[in-house]
């Protein structure tokens, strides 16, 4: 048999180890939740510039203008909002607000416009233009010239992780996200 002192050096050793193994399944637990979490913010970021991507991409679609060339199928060019036509007579507008680093959609369905991923944390989200010569235009775009020139529109996103991702550096890391877009009706009706 064993001794009271030897059953309890046994209770003391296997209490040790349970704390030991309980204290590492939850940080396991804490850090396999942060990743959830960082994946889950990746996926909205990704989704919310593929989102932009495709409905930039059909400017213009099926929209001829007035007929006196004073319509253009994008109508605001700003380097945080841009508004187009998405066919005869519907538009969309994406603006982003620095202020609640949000991003807003408008349209028909949403007049009074709609946060698209409330919880993405949106540290900085730009629109760059670009002429058929690929000439960068300055924003915002004022002229309807140069509205009608548009050709070309790249987007610069950068998102704060939602939880304490750190570099080696100890600096909490951001996610940027960049695309080009060529929209695929601008410039096929003008006159």
């Amino acid at each position: 048999g064993f001794s009271l002192v030897e059953l309890m050096i046994s209770v003391a050793v296997l209490g040790i180890a349970f704390f030991t193994m309980f204290t590492f399944f939850i940080s396991q637990h804490k850090v396999v939740a942060t990743n959830q979490r960082n994946f889950t913010q990746q996926q909205q970021a990704v989704f919310l510039l593929d989102t932009l991507v495709k409905d930039i991409r059909r400017a213009g679609y099926f929209h001829k203008g007035e007929g006196s060339g004073a319509d253009q199928d994008v109508k605001i060019a700003e380097s945080r909002k841009i508004k187009f036509y998405v066919d005869t007579s519907s538009s969309v507008q994406y603006e982003y607000d620095a202020g609640t680093e949000k991003m807003y959609q408008y349209n028909d369905t949403f007049p009074g416009g709609r946060v698209i991923f409330d919880e993405l944390n949106i540290t900085t989200l730009s629109f760059r233009y670009y002429n058929a010569d690929s000439t960068t235009l300055s924003t915002p775009v004022g002229t309807t010239l140069d509205l009608r020139s548009i050709r070309r529109v790249d987007i610069y996103m950068q998102v704060k992780p939602l939880s304490s991702a750190t570099s080696s550096a100890g600096m909490t890391t951001a996610m940027s996200f960049n695309a080009s877009v060529k929209p695929r009706n601008l410039g096929l009706y003008e006159e």
